[in-house]
């Protein structure tokens, strides 16, 4: 049978335990779709229903991470952005001038003052 039509049909068979569980562990119905597009390709596995709930389960997680991650960086980034605002504007001048005229100084061997100046 095809890989496609057999995760259809118990997609649509095991929909309701499906969604129960997934309302009652994060409200997150999308999850198992990952496992559709993976059939295709992999074959459909022994146990479709786990498989299903097992994919569900760990891109619910993955999202999970992903929030938390972000929820702890947002707070970074809005202190490195005020942080920045604040500070003066810093003067970056140029040194090489100053640099050419330290390579050209008599106390440096004249052999060795055009590379040390490229």
């Amino acid at each position: 049978m095809d890989a496609r039509r057999v995760a259809e049909d118990t997609a649509r068979a095991y929909y309701g335990r499906l969604v129960a569980f997934l309302a009652g562990y994060s409200r997150d119905v999308a999850a198992a779709e990952d496992a559709l597009e993976r059939w295709p390709r992999d074959g459909v596995p022994d146990w479709p229903e786990s498989s299903l709930l097992t994919t569900a389960r760990r891109r619910l997680a993955d999202a999970r991470r992903r929030g938390d991650t972000r929820r702890g960086n947002e707070a970074a980034l809005h202190l490195l952005a005020e942080e920045a605002a604040e500070a003066p504007e810093a003067d970056f001048t140029d040194e090489r001038p100053k640099l050419l005229i330290i390579c050209a100084h008599p106390a440096t061997d004249a052999a060795a003052r055009t590379p040390l100046m490229l």
